[in-house]
């Protein structure tokens, strides 16, 4: 069960490859007073509602997260996978994506990675 406790991740602290930060290194920061205090985020927001409607529902309210878990996996047999995308990429993060590489000829495995640590070795010099 989600705590109320829990944060949100954190926002990456640089900017992707290709754009620049709002303002020069050195420079003092546009926000100096960071993220106002009491300010809550979705998990907290989300649980204070959970809690609001099983005390109308007189029901805790895990059980009234179940319902409505069990809702998203009906919705989601039938091919909407909207609730779970976004609630659950909201309280636990996206999950990371992976790639598939093809490799149309034969190598072995640990080749690849003979190679691949070489390559990490030449970056790290």
């Amino acid at each position: 069960m989600l705590e109320c406790n829990q944060m949100a991740k954190t926002p990456q602290k640089t900017p992707p490859k290709g754009l620049k930060p709002p303002w020069k290194k050195g420079d003092p920061s546009p926000n100096p007073n960071g993220r106002p205090k009491g300010q809550r985020n979705f998990a907290v927001i989300y649980r204070e509602a959970l809690e609001k409607i099983a005390k109308t529902q007189n029901m805790t309210p895990e059980e009234i997260e179940d319902i409505m878990l069990q809702s998203g996996l009906k919705k989601a047999i039938k091919g909407d996978y909207q609730f779970y995308r976004d609630t659950f990429d909201r309280l636990h993060g996206k999950p990371e994506q992976t790639q598939n590489l093809k490799h149309s000829g034969s190598i072995s495995l640990t080749k690849l990675l003979d190679s691949a640590d070489s390559i990490a070795d030449e970056d790290e010099e």
